[in-house]
């Protein structure tokens, strides 16, 4: 596993913690007894914790990535092969970032709360970035 893709899948796992960690500790339906402040300062906190968990993941695998080869795992410099691979994942992360977004202003446009509008745009983001590195990691095993 190269750098390049245990920071792909390190964005994975974060994520997936960040979403339960969400889904544990809200209410059974988004908006319910929730206001709208609430709301965004709690997941204001959660992309606190994914950028805290991207770098402290980030660091620990690299250590334990290069005890395991017992070689210096250094984050080498971009080629053309990796050049391509983001282009490919960022442009299917925009695609499912935008659909997304689309389903989070039909949401507002039909009348739903503000807040569960605010969890759709918060998800659209998350599935974004969720896609880009899942993209990344197919594109660098699968070619």
């Amino acid at each position: 596993m190269t750098f390049k893709e245990l920071t792909a899948a390190t964005m994975i796992v974060g994520q997936v913690i960040i979403v339960v960690w969400l889904l544990q500790g809200g209410p059974s339906l988004p908006g319910v007894n929730e206001t709208l402040a609430g709301t965004a300062m709690r997941l204001v906190w959660a992309v606190a914790a994914m950028v805290v968990w991207n770098i402290v993941a980030a660091i620990i695998g690299a250590i334990l990535l290069a005890i395991m080869t017992r070689s210096k795992n250094v984050d080498e410099p971009d080629d053309e092969r990796d050049r391509h691979v983001g282009m490919r994942a960022m442009r299917n992360a925009y695609f499912a970032t935008a659909i997304a977004g689309l389903g989070g202003l039909l949401l507002f446009a039909f009348g739903f709360a503000p807040v569960v509008g605010v969890y759709a745009v918060f998800g659209a983001l998350m599935l974004g970035g969720f896609v880009d590195a899942a993209s990344r990691l197919a594109y660098y095993r699968l070619g």
